[in-house]
C-alpha cells in the first residue's frame, strides 16, 4: 500500500497542516488473498502514533472495473428510499446480540419509508420477498463464511436458514442504492481465489445494489453499533456520500475519547423526543458500557480491530 500511496495525491492540508475531511476516493480491486485484508487500514509510523491509508484517502472496493461502472450507473438512477431493516432474526442457534435492536431503531429513525423484519418475522421467505422493493437494506444480526464454498456464505435468518451468496446471485434487483451488512464476516471471499472476489458484497453489487458496506472479520457488538450510528448520521444528516460517511465514522470511532463518545450520544438523546427514541439508542449503552473499557480520557477503540473490519464496495 505504500507503493500505491506514493503515486496518489492525498487530500490537501489546511493552514494547520491537518487533512481536509473530503479525501480523494480511491477504488481498490483486490484479487486473491488481498480480498482478506483491510487495505484501508495499512499504516506507517508517524511520530509516536500511526498514519493510516484512510487518513489520506476514502477507500472503496470493487470486484472489477466493469462492476464499478455498473454501480455508478445504478447509483445515479435509483429512485426512492424504501428501507428494508432486518434485525436479529430468531430463533437461531447463535448467541444473542443484545444491542441489535437499539442499532436498528437508531437507523430506521432517520428514514420515512421503512419495512422492518425483526425476530421471528425475519424468515428467509420474508426477506427474499421484501428485497426486490428495497432501495436500501440494513441487516443487523449474524453472518458467516463458508471458507470452502463462498457461495454458501451469507446472513443467518430465522430458524437457522442462511440467505446465501447463491441466493443473492440468483435474484435480479431493479436497482438499489445501498446495503449495509452489520454482521460478522459478510465481506470475506473464502479460499477460492478467482480473478473477481466472490462474497456477499460482490453478489449484492452484481444483483443491483450500487454500494455495500460489509465486514472482514467477527466484529464487536458495541463498536459496530456505534460505528453504524455515526455512519448513517454522517450520510443522512451531514450529506456525505456513503464511502466518505464510512471513513469519517471509522476515524471518529478510532480517535475520539471515551468522554467524547459519551457526550456525543448523550447529546443525541437529548435532542430527540421521547417518542422517536423509544426503540433507538440508549444513552447508558453508549456511555456507561463503553466507558467500562477504560478511563474517560482513554481512546479505548483506537485499535483497528474495533473499526477497520468494515469496507465499502461500489459507490
Amino acid at each position: 500500500m505504500g507503493s500505491v500511496a506514493e503515486v496518489l495525491t492525498p487530500s490537501p492540508q489546511d493552514e494547520r497542516g491537518e487533512r481536509e475531511e473530503e479525501a480523494p476516493v480511491v477504488t481498490l480491486i483486490a484479487t486473491g488473498l488481498l480480498g482478506l485484508l483491510p487495505l484501508h487500514a495499512a499504516w506507517t509510523q508517524a511520530g509516536e502514533g500511526r498514519r493510516y491509508f484512510l487518513d489520506d484517502f476514502a477507500v472503496a472496493y470493487a470486484p472489477s472495473a466493469l462492476a464499478l461502472d455498473h454501480a455508478r450507473s445504478r447509483a445515479a438512477a435509483v429512485e426512492g428510499e424504501h428501507l428494508l431493516a432486518v434485525g436479529e432474526p430468531q430463533p437461531v442457534s447463535a448467541i444473542p446480540l443484545p444491542n441489535t435492536l437499539r442499532e436498528v431503531g437508531a437507523i430506521v429513525d432517520l428514514f420515512d419509508d421503512v419495512q422492518t423484519l425483526h425476530g421471528r418475522a425475519a424468515t428467509h421467505t420474508a426477506v427474499m420477498e421484501a428485497l426486490p422493493a428495497a432501495r436500501l437494506l440494513h441487516f443487523s444480526g449474524h453472518g458467516g463464511t463458508d471458507w470452502q464454498n463462498p457461495r454458501q456464505s451469507g446472513l443467518l435468518l430465522a430458524h437457522d436458514r442462511m440467505l446465501t451468496v447463491a441466493d443473492v446471485q440468483a435474484m435480479r434487483h431493479p436497482g438499489a442504492r445501498l446495503a449495509t451488512l452489520s454482521a460478522c464476516e459478510t465481506g470475506i471471499p473464502g479460499r477460492q481465489l478467482p480473478d473477481e472476489v466472490v462474497n456477499l458484497a460482490s453478489a449484492l453489487v452484481q444483483t443491483g445494489f450500487a454500494g455495500v458496506a460489509s465486514s472482514l472479520w467477527a466484529v464487536y457488538d458495541i463498536s459496530t453499533a456505534m460505528l453504524m450510528e455515526r455512519f448513517y448520521r454522517c450520510w443522512r444528516e451531514e450529506g456525505l456520500a456513503p464511502v466518505h460517511a464510512l471513513r469519517r465514522a471509522q476515524i471518529w470511532i478510532r480517535d475520539t475519547t471515551n468522554q467524547e463518545k459519551a457526550d456525543y450520544f448523550a447529546q443525541e438523546f437529548d435532542e430527540r423526543t421521547t417518542e422517536r427514541m423509544a426503540d433507538a439508542i440508549a444513552v447508558e449503552f453508549f456511555s456507561k458500557v463503553s466507558l467500562q473499557r477504560g478511563k474517560m480520557e482513554d481512546r479505548s477503540f483506537a485499535h483497528p480491530a474495533w473499526w477497520a473490519a468494515f469496507t465499502f464496495t461500489g459507490v
